[in-house]
């Protein structure tokens, strides 16, 4: 991973017309240029949101296995809500306990 990483810094610093000699380090000079460009910042920024997105998809993953476990219950709940008639009864309580403005607004159209 961190070859990778160095390749990608390479090639951003390669791209920006920066050639550097095997073994050199940078020269203070060559750095502040590199700032001024915003190569460097963008290149570090990139890898670092690399990483926090992994890191988020591993979370997002498990957070969708439990919410499509809850809609599919709802969904299930729903339509046996429908199929028995419940759901008429449900729909008078809720126009019965539901503010003015929003009765207006849903049968407006």
């Amino acid at each position: 991973m961190k070859l990778i990483r160095a390749f990608i810094l390479f090639m951003a610093l390669a791209q920006s017309g920066w050639v550097f000699a095997a073994g050199q380090p940078f020269t203070k000079s060559q750095f502040d240029n590199l700032m001024k460009e915003g190569t460097l910042p963008i290149v570090i920024l990139g890898l670092l949101s690399r990483e926090a997105m992994l890191k988020a998809k591993v979370k997002l993953q498990g957070a969708s296995g439990i919410g499509k476990k809850i809609f599919g219950m709802l969904l299930i709940v729903v339509s046996l809500t429908i199929l028995i008639g419940q759901d008429k009864k449900a729909e008078e309580i809720l126009n019965q306990y539901s503010p003015d403005w929003l009765t207006a607004l849903t049968t407006t159209y």
